[in-house]
């Protein structure tokens, strides 16, 4: 009994070690994530990523009525024109959020970077996901 309790709380110990910031996982939280804090001005401006067959502009920019708050939009020049916009929150080393598709779509999305580079993790559910590495747009 005394192992099956042992078991059990390094199970749900574990289980919540990929949490991200809140309630519980955003998305499965990426690993590699560097220690060097995202901030402001590192993230800000125009992005764009190669991804999926299709090129994806990515402009992000400062909330003024709130601090430690980003604004993400995203569209892309694929077969099907897709747009999206969304929030990102300051967390330790990460930036996270919310992007909306339309209104019936959103995804968790966290920014954050990695011995590669930036990245942005989109949400699709059931613990899937797709990375996103960023280039500054020039």
């Amino acid at each position: 009994m005394k192992l099956l309790s042992s078991f059990m709380a390094v199970f749900i110990m574990t289980s919540f070690s990929f949490a991200g910031p809140g309630d519980g996982p955003i998305v499965p939280w990426p690993t590699s994530v560097v220690r060097e804090a995202l901030n402001e001005t590192t993230i800000y401006g125009d992005w764009v990523a190669y991804e999926h067959n299709a090129v994806w502009y990515i402009n992000i920019q400062k909330d003024p009525l709130e601090i430690g708050r980003a604004s993400i939009a995203i569209s892309s020049g694929a077969v099907f024109t897709h747009k999206a916009v969304g929030s990102l929150y300051r967390g330790d080393n990460v930036f996270w959020g919310k992007l909306v598709m339309d209104a019936n779509h959103s995804a968790a999305i966290v920014l954050y970077k990695d011995y590669e580079g930036t990245k942005l993790r989109i949400a699709k559910g059931h613990n899937r996901y797709v990375d996103v590495r960023l280039y500054r747009q020039k």
